[in-house]
């Protein structure tokens, strides 16, 4: 019951697959490159198709829904995940200039803890962020807490005022419940 097994005297010696037409994915230092010959994260893709998928994850089976993204987030052993920790999230960031130099991430979505979780708790929270201009970091602007409820930074037009507007959901009548408390 076979297993192929890839045994390399030193990590830094990558092991690439090539086809006719170049390279078209490695194995370096413990990281994957498709499409790139120096991977920087675990899983490392680049295309070069406009307006095309780098990631495609699909479900071909019957049951009706489709995969899921999981995060999954563990501080090692070295003390509990607590309310306010980063779980995953997903940013996006653009080149400066031609040789892809990158000043800071242009937007954010974050999943964080809403609360302590237990073994029967696991409260979250979203968080979605933005970056001004003459700025490379991404800023909270809105988010969705654990009791669903929505929060919009304040904006005058120009500036974030810093007195948030809670969304609460709505009332009995179908009236929208909100709070700047």
């Amino acid at each position: 019951s076979g297993k192929i097994a890839f045994v390399t005297p030193a990590d830094d010696n990558p092991f690439v697959w090539e086809n006719p037409t170049g390279e078209i994915m490695r194995i370096n230092n413990s990281k994957v490159g498709i499409g790139v010959t120096a991977p920087q994260a675990p899983l490392h893709v680049v295309t070069t198709g406009d307006l095309s998928d780098a990631l495609i994850l699909e479900f071909a089976g019957t049951y009706q829904g489709g995969p899921y993204q999981t995060f999954q987030y563990n501080e090692g052993g070295s003390s509990p995940s607590e309310n306010g920790d980063l779980i995953g999230g997903i940013r996006a960031r653009t080149a400066y200039d031609t040789s892809s130099g990158y000043a800071g991430y242009s937007t954010a979505v974050e999943f964080r803890n809403d609360g302590n979780p237990t073994s029967t708790s696991a409260p979250g929270r979203i968080e979605f962020k933005t970056t001004a201009v003459d700025a490379v970091a991404p800023v909270e602007r809105m988010r969705i807490n654990n009791a669903g409820a929505i929060q919009f930074n304040a904006y005058d037009g120009t500036n974030n005022t810093g007195s948030p507007t809670h969304i609460l959901g709505t009332d009995a009548s179908g009236n929208v419940v909100k709070s700047t408390a």
